[in-house]
């Protein structure tokens, strides 16, 4: 992902407001199976999904961090288009 593509320290501009994306349909293919017939198959190299999707990375934490109890995270996602 390009440096802009971070979110910093104190960055509150890049966690609000509109994203845009547009995924090929084959995003997520990769992710492997799982079945209750079959063995489980292992995700293949993923740098390609995620070059095809929407991804939000940080610089490391100083510190360590802990999340206690069950994380939530709400979206609110607009389709102007199907592929």
């Amino acid at each position: 992902m390009p440096r802009e593509g971070l979110i910093g320290p104190g960055d509150s501009s890049r966690t609000t407001g509109a994203v845009s994306v547009s995924s090929p349909p084959s995003v997520g293919m990769a992710a492997g199976k799982s079945s209750y017939a079959t063995t489980p198959d292992l995700p293949t190299d993923q740098r390609n999904e995620d070059g095809g999707g929407l991804v939000f990375e940080t610089e490391p934490f100083a510190d360590l961090v802990e999340i206690l109890g069950r994380p939530v995270l709400d979206l609110v996602l607009d389709v102007d288009r199907w592929s």
